[in-house]
């Protein structure tokens, strides 16, 4: 099952989604893009944690992949 972030219940206004194979894939996009659009060059250990906790299943991904 695919996993998703929606970054803005990280970074409040942000509407990008970030889709991953799993909880590791979707952390290392998810900072890559806090360090590229939300100039986050320092990642606490406790951003990090709101990031973890913000990823959920990809219901929408594993639908479209059920129909395909």
């Amino acid at each position: 099952m695919g996993k998703v972030l929606e970054c803005g219940s990280v970074f409040p206004g942000c509407e990008v989604a970030i889709h991953g194979d799993g909880d590791d894939e979707v952390m290392a996009k998810a900072m890559e893009h806090a360090r590229a659009q939300h100039h986050a060059t320092e990642l606490s250990q406790q951003l990090r944690t709101r990031m973890r906790s913000a990823i959920r299943d990809d219901t929408a991904a594993d639908a479209g992949a059920a129909k395909g």
